[in-house]
């Protein structure tokens, strides 16, 4: 059973990385738009950048925690 959850778990963390770095490339790009334009949002897209950043690490630190604890 804990192998399975292991598993899964892994499995789970491989697919967040990979729409992680797909969204992490989007916003990297609307953030740079942005700078490039000299644009007036860019206070906006810093913030959804940093916010997603920290969501992210809060998250794999919750899956990490998950995989180890089971």
């Amino acid at each position: 059973m804990s192998q399975t959850v292991r598993i899964i778990g892994i499995v789970f963390s491989i697919l967040f990385a990979i729409v992680s770095l797909l969204l992490n490339k989007k916003y990297k790009q609307n953030l740079a738009d942005s700078i490039e334009k000299d644009d007036k949002e860019i206070e906006k897209q810093i913030k959804k950048y940093l916010f997603f950043l920290s969501c992210m690490l809060f998250s794999v630190i919750l899956f990490t925690l998950f995989i180890l604890l089971i």
